[in-house]
């Protein structure tokens, strides 16, 4: 009765502490701070559910989240915005855009529009976009290349390359002005990778200059649109500190749609048969400027009226996983999984410590004033002991031996010869004279007079 209990105690104890475990992780994630700021997943003011929930519940509209590499996207037409929100700031100079990208192909050929906006920096970065795993993968592979290439030349099977004339055209005059610039390198990734966002579209974030924030944010002016009269009359406070340089030579391909002091901070452009939006603040789309009051006729200008909207979660490292968890919510086996580690706890508790009330001296193996063993007594604890040494048919041979060790007076000789005749009988035909039936015969012996 009393293990009953204490298996039904351990199972209670068991279940009040996933239930406990859940409502914590709930807690954790539905305040949302673990997510990165502006990620549609966030739900606190830096992060932009306000804006993902409203727009799903204007009629007309589909919301959609992209968790899938953005090298990997399909599905993109005419109808359809594409939302970076809170890029960070070092992370934009370092995006990549091949000529097979599948945004590249949507926005020329589908008619995409693509809206990408910079974290503002107002308060300190927790996530910093790491490079892209198609450059992270490109960088291991030229590694062990120039390993192996620096393995043959040592060995002599092949001769040191003669250093290649570097070529700094097709470069970003910055580039070119950096002395420890690996022109060579740079010239492989663009060859392998495709060039940066901003060397492709010749718009850049400008050097941050050191002035006072306001704390309400920068008054813009109103500038030009793609679409006439489509940029509405007023344009939201700019919290953000950055601002656009655009090459001479892409200047007439942008439109400046607001500026802030004379500099540029929100810009379009058309490409083929869609468009492209930067912006160098991400506030406006943030849950804390929602509440304070949206913007709404400039939120739906950045959409150009496409119905299909859909927000990338992977520049905020929010990539869908393949493993084992997505198998598990995909064939809802939570309780699967529950029921093993429950299973894992019992089984650690049990095998730790005995369920039963117990003291130190029953711990240790000794009760009673004499110190005597508990748990078996000695009978019973030698039969375990033979049973684990010696095998069945040699368990007489063994005591006899012993026995007659032991013995200070010799046995008359017949004895002797029938008590060695019982035991080779015993030894041919061990199922027909059992152990026991052997004992008994050898007694019957050793008592006769």
């Amino acid at each position: 009765m009393k293990r009953t209990l204490s298996w039904v105690g351990i199972v209670f104890l068991a279940g009040i502490f996933i239930a406990v475990f859940v409502n914590v992780l709930e807690m954790r994630l539905s305040k949302g701070d673990i997510y990165p700021h502006y990620a549609t997943f966030r739900t606190d003011p830096l992060g932009s559910s306000g804006l993902y929930e409203a727009f799903g519940r204007i009629p007309g509209l589909t919301v959609e989240r992209n968790q899938e590499s953005l090298m990997k996207i399909d599905n993109l037409d005419k109808d359809t915005a594409l939302f970076l929100l809170g890029v960070p700031q070092s992370s934009f100079s370092r995006i990549r855009i091949p000529d097979d990208s599948p945004v590249l192909e949507a926005i020329k050929e589908e008619g995409l529009r693509l809206i990408v906006t910079v974290d503002p920096g107002r308060v300190p970065q927790k996530h910093i976009n790491t490079l892209s795993n198609n450059e992270q993968e490109w960088l291991e592979k030229r590694r062990r290349e120039r390993e192996e290439r620096q393995r043959k030349i040592k060995e002599g099977k092949q001769e040191e390359e003669k250093p290649v004339e570097k070529k700094k055209k097709d470069l970003p005059k910055e580039e070119e002005a950096d002395d420890d610039f690996d022109v060579e390198i740079e010239l492989e990734r663009i060859a392998a990778l495709g060039p940066k966002m901003q060397d492709r579209f010749g718009i850049s974030i400008a050097d941050v200059k050191k002035f006072d924030r306001p704390e309400e944010g920068w008054p813009t002016t109103r500038g030009d649109s793609l679409q006439k009269n489509a940029l509405p009359d007023k344009t939201p406070l700019w919290k953000s500190q950055y601002r656009f340089s655009v090459d001479s030579e892409h200047r007439e391909e942008w439109k400046i749609a607001a500026t802030v002091a004379g500099a540029p901070v929100l810009a379009e452009r058309k490409l083929g048969k869609g468009s492209i939006v930067f912006a160098t603040d991400s506030f406006f789309a943030s849950n804390d400027a929602l509440y304070s009051g949206a913007d709404s006729a400039f939120l739906l200008w950045l959409t150009g009226g496409k119905t299909r909207l859909v927000f990338d979660e992977t520049m905020h490292g929010s990539v869908e996983s393949t493993g084992a968890i997505k198998l598990l919510r995909q064939y809802r086996l939570h309780g699967f999984l529950i029921g093993i580690f429950v299973f894992v706890v019992l089984w650690a508790w049990k095998s730790a410590s005995s369920l039963s009330p117990g003291d130190e001296a029953a711990e240790r193996g000794i009760i009673g004033a004499d110190g005597a063993v508990s748990g078996e007594d000695a009978k019973s604890g030698l039969v375990r002991l033979l049973q684990r040494s010696i095998p069945g048919n040699e368990l007489i041979d063994r005591c006899l031996a012993t026995w007659g060790e032991s013995q200070t007076t010799k046995l008359p000789v017949e004895k002797e010869r029938q008590i060695r005749e019982i035991a080779r009988q015993h030894k041919v035909d061990f199922r027909s004279h059992s152990i026991l039936d052997t004992y008994r015969k050898i007694s019957e012996v050793l008592r006769r007079k």
